[in-house]
């Protein structure tokens, strides 16, 4: 991984789209990301969140021309469906732009730029996601053959962005050889690829942008003290699908919501000081029940009634547009998890300047640190879980010790001013590292910039 995280740079997004990231614009480029579900470009998956992330600071910043690909379209031999060929685009949520805002287009300095026959010429980079591509099934070959028939006349890259959130890359070796450059948010996913199965490595962290809101953090000892947490939607534990060897499980038990249940319970009883709760972030129907039934059996063996503590954990289910309004219902952001390739819930915390909580283990390690926040020790431990589709290797996970979760939630309620300092620590880091002006440099700087020089010495891959 010979790369490193561009330095931030200090323009407005106002400013930045009319003048772009210095020395860092390539108007010959054209970066498509490819979606072999577009349906999902307008959803809340992490993928689609992710690319329309990246989309709008690379269009934003005016680091290269960008656009997206329906996959199912292109194989039929379609048009781009940001315009590329002339095509009216549709329109999907992209936050605050459309796609045709989007389409593949020169720059807005029109001095500066190229004229749309001239730019088709350059440089194509595709940019698949590999979770997306393994969905689908698609076979590279075909992918890359639908891409040179969309630019004719201009040399095509393929980018394949992955992210392990365990110790094992799940990407087949043919994959990883048949692309020219590997994308990875983190030094963890990074630190997954087999030795000598790539010859370059991107490391691009998440866009993570502030608030869009004021959001202040501070805790008075007359009112409850509140921890966060973000769960996926595939339930409390793996419990619930005792029949189901396979990725569900996977991702159920990854989040470990139950440990995290287990420790707030027996570290905050009912009728303690300070009076703390627990708001759990989850769209999953049912998850209220399935809490309800897990604190029962987790009383049965005590001497504690079960509604008292139930009555102090609660499930938050609406999506919040903006994420400031999330954080601000609590004081600190706890992610026990076993496995996580990035965090996103945890590095939106941080970005805001609330005090989190998170495992030795994962992506999420290149930001959070004794310096950022709390570090829960992870002890390795084989996964039981089959991680995804069309893949049966074994991989480590990270095991959080109850006990030591316990502990560091009850300090951060009775140190929560230390928890500040660091806490703000980490909004800094944040905002230099990831802001979408910094990952947008990055993203010239790391992936386009070489790919350019490789294509202009007319040879294939990176040397």
């Amino acid at each position: 991984v010979g790369t490193t995280l561009a330095p931030e740079h200090a323009f407005s997004k106002r400013a930045s789209a009319m003048s772009g990231v210095p020395g860092l614009r390539f108007p010959e480029v054209q970066m498509v990301f490819w979606f072999c579900d577009l349906d999902i470009l307008g959803s809340r998956v992490s993928l689609a969140l992710e690319n329309r992330e990246y989309i709008a600071a690379l269009h934003d910043n005016n680091v290269c021309r960008v656009g997206f690909v329906d996959a199912a379209r292109a194989v039929r031999g379609a048009e781009l469906e940001s315009g590329a060929r002339g095509a009216t685009p549709e329109r999907h949520p992209l936050g605050d732009c459309s796609l045709h805002d989007l389409e593949l287009r020169p720059w807005a300095d029109t001095s500066q730029a190229k004229s749309r026959d001239q730019a088709r010429a350059g440089v194509a980079i595709l940019v698949l996601d590999a979770f997306d591509l393994a969905s689908a099934g698609y076979p590279l070959e075909l992918i890359k053959r639908c891409t040179s028939s969309m630019f004719p006349g201009s040399s095509v890259s393929v980018v394949l962005r992955f992210i392990a959130d365990t110790d094992a890359c799940w990407v087949p070796d043919d994959v990883l050889r048949g692309v020219d450059l590997i994308w990875v948010p983190s030094a963890h996913s990074a630190a997954t690829l087999p030795v000598g199965s790539v010859s370059q490595v991107a490391l691009i962290p998440e866009v993570c942008q502030a608030p869009n809101i004021d959001v202040r953090f501070s805790h008075d000892e007359s009112e409850d003290f509140v921890l966060l947490a973000v769960m996926n939607d595939y339930g409390l534990d793996d419990c619930l699908r005792p029949e189901d060897p396979g990725p569900q499980r996977w991702n159920a038990a990854r989040k470990n919501l139950a440990g995290l249940l287990e420790a707030f319970l027996r570290e905050f009883p009912a009728g303690g000081r300070p009076a703390t709760r627990l708001v759990v972030k989850s769209t999953r129907p049912g998850l209220t029940e399935d809490i309800t039934a897990f604190v029962a059996t987790f009383c049965s063996g005590i001497d504690t009634c079960p509604v008292a503590l139930a009555g102090r954990i609660a499930v938050e289910d609406r999506w919040f547009e903006n994420i400031g309004e999330f954080l601000r219902l609590g004081h600190c952001l706890v992610a026990p998890s076993r496995g996580e390739g990035w965090c996103r819930p945890l590095a939106e915390a941080l970005r805001a300047g609330m005090p989190v909580i998170g495992s030795s283990f994962g992506g999420q390690t290149d930001y959070l640190s004794d310096a950022t926040g709390y570090v829960l020790r992870a002890q390795l431990e084989r996964c039981p879980y089959t991680l995804g589709r069309n893949w049966q290797g074994i991989a480590l996970w990270g095991s959080i010790c109850t006990t030591d979760l316990r502990q560091t939630m009850r300090h951060v309620v009775t140190s929560y001013e230390e928890a500040l300092v660091k806490a703000e620590k980490g909004r800094r880091l944040m905002e230099l590292r990831c802001s979408p002006t910094s990952v947008a440099a990055a993203i010239g700087d790391c992936l386009i910039r070489p790919l350019v020089r490789c294509r202009q010495k007319g040879v294939t891959g990176i040397a």
